[in-house]
Parts: structure tokens; C-alpha cells; sequence
């Protein structure tokens, strides 16, 4: 949508040309009818109760536009790492992330800092875990209610790690911030 100018009218002008009246009216017209863009919005003025509910559906968002941001979590579990990525998006109360961790195993636990406390306590299962050079059948995370503590186990059942030899976690997750 183009930005919208024109040339006000003196007072007393006898003449008028039709163009300095038609083609500002024009541009709004053209604009204004489905071609409104953020360039004519100010930053912040429109809320969620400002749109139809109908008007925002998930084939006119463009997710592209959305930004994850590396996490800088603290992280429990290794004495070093050869794969060490977090990172994290938020969508109002829905945080998702991406967490892949590959080292040497120091410790029993492996958890991770979350940037945001977890509205109640939710659970998922892991992509892909190793303990101690071994592939895990299945493992699974927990974040527990009012906290930023993941918390990631080496089964199903909640067991933990061995505190030496190689150790990965490869998960997709989300959960719902308070």
C-alpha cells in the first residue's frame, strides 16, 4: 500500500484540476480495498480484539516471518559437548524448542533451562536418546508446573543416566507458559 500525500488546496484558488483530486482519492480507494499494509499501521495500534476472529487463520500468517531465538539455557549433564543447540520460539503462551546435545556424560541428570516458567506440568517423549553409547528404546521430558526446569530421563519410566561415555538427546517439544 502505497503512503498516501497530497497538496492541500490554497484558499481562494478559482481552479481546480481534477488529478490533484482524483488521484489521491484513487490511491485510497486501490489501497484500502484488500492492499492495507504495515506501513500504514502504527506499531502496537491494532490487538487480537481489533480483528474478526475469521480473519486470521494459519493460510494468511506467514510463519517465515517468526524468528527462533537461541537459547541460553543452563544445562546439566555434560562434561563437553561436540553438539550443543537449543533454541526456542514463542507464539503467545506456546513456546516451542529444539534441543541437540552431544558429549561426554558427567552426571545422573540431564536438564535443561527453559525461558519460560510452564503454566502446569507437561510431558512429551525424546527423538532420539543415548546413554552410554546405547540407543534408548524410549525416553521422555518433563517440565513441572510453575517451573523452568526440563528435565530430560533415560526411559519412559523416568530412569536416570549413566554419568560417563557418550551421551545424546535429540528432541522437538512444547509446552504452554504461564
Amino acid at each position: 500500500m502505497a503512503i498516501i500525500s497530497f497538496t492541500q488546496l490554497q484558499d481562494g484558488a478559482t481552479a481546480v484540476n481534477a488529478a490533484s483530486v482524483n488521484n489521491p482519492l484513487n490511491t485510497i480507494y486501490n489501497d484500502y480495498n484488500g492492499n492495507i499494509t504495515s506501513a500504514n499501521i502504527a506499531n502496537g495500534s491494532l490487538t487480537g480484539s481489533d480483528l474478526a476472529s475469521s480473519t486470521v487463520t494459519s493460510s494468511n500468517i506467514d510463519f517465515t516471518t517468526f524468528g527462533w531465538t537461541t537459547g541460553s539455557s543452563t544445562v546439566t549433564g555434560w562434561s563437553s559437548t561436540t553438539d550443543s543447540h537449543f533454541v526456542y520460539f514463542t507464539f503467545g503462551k506456546l513456546v516451542l524448542f529444539v534441543i541437540d546435545y552431544n558429549g561426554t556424560s558427567n552426571s545422573t541428570s540431564v536438564i535443561f533451562t527453559l525461558p519460560q516458567q510452564a503454566a502446569y506440568q507437561q510431558n512429551g517423549s525424546v527423538g532420539l536418546a543415548v546413554d552410554n553409547g546405547t540407543v534408548q528404546a524410549a525416553s521422555r521430558w518433563e517440565v513441572t508446573a510453575n517451573s523452568t526446569t526440563l528435565t530430560v530421563f533415560s526411559t519412559m519410566t523416568g530412569n536416570g543416566w549413566t554419568a560417563s561415555g557418550t551421551k545424546q538427546v535429540r528432541m522437538v517439544g512444547f509446552y504452554q507458559a504461564q
